[in-house]
């Protein structure tokens, strides 16, 4: 009797770990196409949020991607004042 219960708990409990999504805590939706200029370019962070100010910080990859992108378009973001990072080129 003792097996059977210990037996569903542990079915119950693995079923219930699966259910949740893999980015449930924090996930920030922003990951990909978070914010789009009115340029159409697609960045990941919004930098007048503060939040995404923090999370860009120490995303050394969305860092790279902006000193790698040769777009043209950056330069007209910051013209009107619209600052994204980790651009998706």
């Amino acid at each position: 009797m003792k097996c059977k219960k210990l037996l569903g708990a542990i079915c119950l409990f693995t079923t219930c770990a699966w259910a949740v999504p893999a980015q449930a805590y924090d996930s920030n939706l922003n990951d990909r196409h978070g914010y789009q200029s009115s340029s159409g370019t697609q960045y990941q962070y919004d930098l007048s949020r503060p939040s995404d100010q923090i999370r860009y910080s120490t995303d050394l990859n969305a860092q790279r991607r902006d000193q790698m992108s040769t777009s043209t378009k950056r330069h007209l973001d910051r013209g009107a004042g619209q600052y994204g990072g980790g651009i998706y080129d």
